[in-house]
């Protein structure tokens, strides 16, 4: 996870619409796991804290009550909270129960729109990667041909 505006970037997602700063390869997306799958919760980006909440299980709320202390224990369903996860640290294992879960990060979710949604169900795959943002250091083209 990490900061939409980083690199990371921000996907349309038709399902969803917009999704930012969460991914399972490189780049913002819908994340899918089986029932069951563990995973790790790596805060890709170094002094930035993040967290990963279930904000919702049926859409995305426009002011949720979003904590940055832990709950939930180490099964990520509805009521589950990762607590403040400090830059370039990496968090879990986690199991996953099966739902869909509208996840949002405490400290960006209404100022960054730091957003994306789980599907846990037997197939599920992670929707379509965003494009990179491009580099804010990247010097003007001159002479492109």
């Amino acid at each position: 996870m990490a900061l939409p505006s980083t690199a990371i970037g921000v996907v349309t997602d038709p399902t969803y619409g917009s999704l930012g700063g969460y991914t399972q390869s490189v780049y913002s997306q819908s994340l899918g796991f089986a029932p069951g799958s563990q995973i790790m919760i790596r805060n890709g980006q170094a002094g930035v804290p993040h967290t990963l909440n279930v904000v919702s299980t049926t859409s995305f709320p426009a002011s949720p009550a979003l904590s940055t202390t832990a709950a939930g224990g180490t099964t990520i369903g509805a009521d589950f909270a990762s607590g403040t996860v400090a830059g370039s640290t990496t968090v879990g294992p986690f199991t996953l129960s099966p739902g869909t879960y509208y996840l949002g990060c405490a400290f960006h979710y209404a100022s960054s729109a730091m957003r994306t949604v789980l599907n846990v169900s037997a197939g599920a795959t992670p929707g379509p990667q965003a494009t990179p943002a491009p580099s804010a250091t990247q010097p003007p083209c001159i002479y492109c041909y």
